[in-house]
């Protein structure tokens, strides 16, 4: 409704012809041409441009029977035979006047109705659904990158950002490296390998994840492919952390250390 004209009264009196009171027949005669269209009952008292046509319907034709007939392809195709004109392309009136209207039993017209405004709210629903389900996709990688952000549940403001905390474990590993305990054999880079990464689960390591994409994802995207809960997902890029085998680089993307 904020779209609408608005002209004096004075002016509008002088349409009192075209004035809607609702239920009729509308259709675009310039620019859109052919687009047709009942008029719902709040619009009464509302008028029409020039660039529409008012089709007075005779006792027993029932309105939306008759949208519903100058829709379709045959009455377009007729339409579109009377458009004349480029710049402003257009039909005369008085080739809407002639235009033939086959009129079945009221009866029938009903039945006809009825069966398309279904059909159309079956289509709607459908359409519907699919614009949804294009739409997950996007939604569920906001709702990971919100999640990394730590924008899902309400955040303390003193809490340490995520490249923070990991460049923070970096600088005290660096500063205070593990001390060797003696009487006890380092374990080799083999032996550590073979150790489960993952306490009492199977899953592949994280870092042996971003090696086979090329050494480097974006955290949202290993957890997806690590399959791991969110939880779990953080306890484990820890450790891996921790240990040496992941790093983040500046573009906020985890990188793996192994060979």
């Amino acid at each position: 409704m904020s779209a609408l004209k608005r002209v004096a009264p004075d002016i509008a009196e002088s349409y009192e012809r075209t004035k809607l009171r609702g239920n009729e027949v509308l259709i675009a005669i310039r620019g859109t041409v052919g687009a047709t269209v009942v008029v719902s009952p709040d619009m009464e008292g509302m008028n029409i441009s020039r660039e529409v046509a008012m089709i007075p319907l005779m006792d027993g034709v029932l309105p939306r029977f008759l949208m519903y007939l100058l829709a379709c392809p045959i009455s377009q195709a007729v339409l579109m035979d009377h458009v004349k004109g480029v710049a402003q392309s257009g039909i005369n009136l008085s080739d809407l006047r002639t235009f033939p209207v086959p009129i079945p039993p009221e009866p029938e017209q009903d039945a006809i109705v009825s069966l398309l405004d279904e059909s159309f709210e079956r289509v709607n629903r459908i359409a519907a659904a699919e614009s949804a389900s294009l739409s997950l996709p996007m939604l569920n990688q906001s709702i990971l990158a919100k999640a990394f952000r730590g924008e899902l549940v309400p955040q303390d403001p003193n809490d340490e950002p995520a490249s923070e905390l990991l460049a923070r474990i970096k600088a005290e590993r660096a500063a205070n490296p593990p001390q060797r305990t003696r009487g006890r054999r380092r374990k080799t880079q083999e032996e550590a390998d073979d150790m489960p990464l993952f306490s009492g689960s199977s899953e592949k390591p994280l870092a042996d994840i971003l090696n086979s994409n090329s050494g480097a994802m974006r955290p949202e995207t290993l957890w997806q492919a690590s399959g791991l809960s969110i939880d779990d997902f953080y306890k484990q890029l820890k450790r891996e952390v921790e240990s040496g085998l992941i790093r983040e680089d500046k573009n906020k993307q985890l990188l793996s250390t192994l060979p």
